[in-house]
């Protein structure tokens, strides 16, 4: 397609594909540690989570989420 749409992130955002391997980042619920990127996941060490609900241990750690979430560089 010649006319398709270019994607950019929100203002004050980066994509994670974008941020450096090693570098912290923060999305409105976790914060966390970027290991490795590749075409369909990002790997990543989440290291906390901004939430009041139970069950945080289920989110800490070692985690693969979409390359392309909007995230602030830390």
């Amino acid at each position: 397609m010649i006319d398709k749409p270019e994607w950019r992130p929100a203002k004050g955002k980066v994509y994670l594909k974008d941020v450096p391997i090693g570098s912290l980042f923060r999305t409105s619920t976790l914060k966390g540690i970027l290991l490795d990127v590749s075409l369909s996941s990002a790997t990543v060490v989440i290291t906390e989570r901004f939430s009041n609900e139970n069950g945080n241990s289920f989110y800490l750690g070692k985690k693969l989420i979409a390359p392309n979430t909007e995230v602030e560089k830390l």
